[in-house]
C-alpha cells in the first residue's frame, strides 16, 4: 500500500509542478521556524539561572562590605566619631549571626560582648544618653561573659564614674569580682577604692589603694647595665622585637603609678589625713602625667591652712599644666578672695564662668556665680550680686546656695567661712580631682 501511495503522489506532482513548488517552500519555511524556536528555547534555558545568580552575588558582596565596615568601626578602632561607633556596634549586634550566610566568620561571644561595651562607650561620649540608656548594654555584656573580668570591669568603671553615689554599691560588687579573677589588676583596685570611698567605707578604700600602690611598686623595672642592655637589644633585634629602652620602661611604670598616688591622696583627705595626702601629692607632682592635678591638690591644702598666696602660686602651676581646666581657675579665684586680691579673683571667675558655660557644667556655674555675687556685693554692686545669686539659686533647683539666700541678698563672709569652704572642698576632692572617664 505504501508503494502505491508513493507512486500516486509522484504522478500527481508531475502533473501539477506549480503546486509542488508551493508545498516544498511551505515545508522549508515550517522547518526554519521550528529550528528558530528550538534555538530560542535552548538560549532561554541556558540564560535562565544566570541573572538571579548575578543579583544574589551583588547582594552578598554588599552585605559583606557593610559587615566589614561595621566591624572595623566598632571592634578595631576604625572610627573616632561616637555616632558612627554606636551605629556600627548596633549593626553588628543586630546581625551577629549573618557572617555564616555571607561567607565571613561570624562574631564570637566575646566579640559580641565587646560590641555592647563599645556601644555603651559611644553613648557616653555622645553625651545624649542617661544611665538608663547605657547600663542595659553593659548588663548584656555581663550576661554574655559571666566568668570573665572584661564585662564586669566595664560596668563597674561606668557606674563609679557617675556622680550619684547610689551607683557606687553596684560598681563595688562588679570591681570586687574583677579583682577576684585578676588579683593584681591595679587599675581595677583604684576604681574599687574610689567606689568604696563613695559609699563612705573609707578604711576599706584606704586598704585597697594601699595594696594597689604596693603591687605597682613591686613591678618597678630594675636598672639594666649598659652591657646587658646591648645584649638584650641584640636578642630583640634577632627576634624582630622592639628594642628595650630602660628610660621608656621607667616612664611607663611611673605613669601607671601616678593615678594610684592621686587616688590615695584624695582618699586620705577624705579621712582627714592632710599630712599623708600632702606626701602623696608631692610624689605625684614629680610625674608629668598628673603633675597639674597634684599641684591643684597641694594648692587646696595650702588654702585650707590659710596660706592663700602659696595656694595661688600652686594653683597657677596647675593651670599652666592644664590651661583649659575651669575648676582650677575657680579654686584660684577662691584663694585670691582669701588673700583679699579681689581683682585677680574676679578675673578668674569671669574666665571660669565662660569655660563652665561652654561645657554646660551646672555644678561649676552654681559655685562660680555664688562667689562672684560675694565679690560684687563687697564692691557695692548689689544689682549684679543679686543677678548672680538668682542664677546660682536657679542652678541649685530653687534652693538657697551660700552665700546667697532666698531673697537674693548676699551673706557677708568671714575668714572662718573661707576656711570651712576649703575644708569641704578637700573632703569632696575625690569626686572632682580624680574623676573616672569611662
Amino acid at each position: 500500500m505504501r508503494v502505491i501511495r508513493t507512486r500516486l503522489y509522484s504522478a500527481w506532482l508531475q502533473r501539477n509542478p506549480r503546486l509542488s513548488t508551493i508545498c516544498l517552500r511551505a515545508m522549508l519555511a515550517l522547518l526554519a521556524s521550528l529550528a528558530l524556536l528550538a534555538d530560542a528555547g535552548k538560549q532561554s534555558v541556558a540564560q535562565a539561572p544566570v541573572r538571579p545568580k548575578l543579583e544574589l552575588e551583588h547582594f552578598t558582596d554588599q552585605k559583606r562590605r557593610l559587615f566589614y565596615a561595621a566591624r572595623s568601626r566598632c571592634l578595631e578602632n576604625g572610627s573616632s566619631q561616637p555616632r558612627e561607633i554606636i551605629e556600627a556596634c548596633s549593626y553588628l549586634i543586630e546581625n551577629a549571626k549573618i557572617g555564616a550566610t555571607i561567607g565571613v566568620k561570624p562574631l564570637t561571644t566575646r566579640e559580641l560582648a565587646l560590641c555592647y561595651i563599645g556601644r555603651a562607650r559611644g553613648k557616653v561620649r555622645l553625651k545624649s544618653f542617661t544611665a538608663a540608656g547605657i547600663v542595659p548594654d553593659l548588663d548584656s555584656a555581663v550576661k554574655l561573659l559571666p566568668d570573665e573580668a572584661l564585662a564586669y570591669q566595664a560596668r563597674g568603671e561606668f557606674l563609679v564614674s557617675l556622680s550619684n553615689p547610689l551607683f557606687a554599691g553596684r560598681s563595688r560588687a562588679d570591681l570586687e569580682k574583677v579583682i577576684a579573677i585578676n588579683p593584681d589588676d591595679v587599675g581595677s583596685m583604684r576604681l574599687l577604692a574610689l567606689a568604696q570611698a563613695k559609699v563612705l567605707d573609707l578604711e576599706a578604700a584606704r586598704s585597697t589603694i594601699d595594696r594597689a600602690v604596693e603591687v605597682q611598686r613591686r613591678s618597678q623595672p630594675k636598672p639594666i647595665l649598659s652591657s646587658d642592655q646591648r645584649k638584650l637589644n641584640e636578642i630583640a633585634k634577632a627576634l624582630k622585637l622592639k628594642p628595650i629602652d630602660p628610660e621608656t620602661q621607667q616612664k611607663e611604670w611611673a605613669n601607671r603609678l601616678a593615678p594610684l598616688l592621686l587616688a590615695r591622696a584624695t582618699i586620705l583627705l577624705t579621712l582627714g589625713d592632710t599630712r599623708g595626702a600632702t606626701a602623696e601629692f608631692e610624689a605625684a607632682a614629680k610625674i608629668s602625667s598628673v603633675s597639674a592635678k597634684a599641684h591643684a591638690g597641694l594648692g587646696l591644702i595650702a588654702a585650707a591652712e590659710g596660706e592663700f598666696e602659696r595656694a595661688q602660686a600652686l594653683l597657677s602651676k596647675a593651670i599652666e599644666g592644664m590651661p583649659s581646666n575651669a575648676q582650677f581657675r575657680l579654686w584660684r579665684a577662691r584663694a585670691a578672695m582669701g588673700a583679699l586680691n579681689d581683682n585677680a579673683a574676679l578675673a578668674d571667675l569671669y574666665d571660669a564662668i565662660a569655660r563652665f558655660e561652654m561645657r554646660t557644667d551646672k555644678d561649676g556655674l552654681r559655685q562660680a556665680h555664688a562667689w562672684r555675687a560675694l565679690l560684687m556685693q563687697s564692691a557695692g554692686r548689689s544689682g549684679e550680686a543679686a543677678a548672680d545669686c538668682r542664677v546660682s539659686i536657679e542652678l541649685n533647683e530653687g534652693r538657697p546656695f551660700l552665700p546667697c539666700d532666698q531673697s537674693l541678698s548676699v551673706k557677708e563672709e568671714t575668714a572662718a567661712d573661707i576656711h570651712q569652704s576649703f575644708t569641704a572642698l578637700l573632703r569632696s576632692l575625690i569626686l572632682v580631682l580624680d574623676p573616672i572617664q569611662f
